[in-house]
């Protein structure tokens, strides 16, 4: 029986990437129901909740200066960003920690609008490991065909 490699040193949590990652993060609504807006005319109508995370959104970038938040979109049921990750990043600037922030950041400030989120996040890695981007599926981020994307600096989405 070949011997059991010993496990790295350090926290479980450390993550180190040379290169940067890039990821499509994907957070749900509590019982994936609509609570960030409603279509109407193939346009997102964003209301005071889905409003609250993009402003907190836009001030990941503030909280955050190593990261990249690049696109972002807003649906009625879920939110969807990429986000660029590089050099070593652990707690709470690793990519769980950023999240557990920003959804208790938009779940304190929706006070009484509780649940906001469900349970976890999705993060589909779009950097290979040997650094070679990969690209997003135009369907991946789309309302109803048309592009829902946003940039930073941008509005997000828009509002009637």
């Amino acid at each position: 029986m070949p011997p059991r490699s010993a496990p790295l040193p350090g926290p479980p949590f450390l993550v180190l990437t040379p290169s940067p990652v890039r990821y499509l993060v994907i957070l749900r609504a509590a019982d994936r129901l609509p609570r960030f807006g409603l279509r109407v005319q193939d346009r997102l109508r964003t209301s005071t909740l889905g409003e609250l995370i993009r402003q907190r959104w836009l001030n990941m970038t503030l909280e955050y200066p190593g990261v990249e938040f690049e696109r972002f979109a807003i649906h009625p049921d879920r939110f969807e960003a990429l986000v660029r990750l590089g050099g070593v990043h652990e707690g709470r600037s690793g990519l769980r920690g950023i999240v557990a922030h920003f959804k208790a950041a938009v779940t304190r400030d929706a006070a009484g609008e509780s649940p906001v989120w469900e349970r976890g996040f999705q993060a589909v890695p779009l950097t290979s490991r040997n650094g070679i981007s990969m690209t997003i599926p135009s369907r991946a981020m789309t309302v109803s065909g048309k592009m829902a994307l946003a940039s930073s600096s941008s509005s997000g989405a828009s509002r009637e």
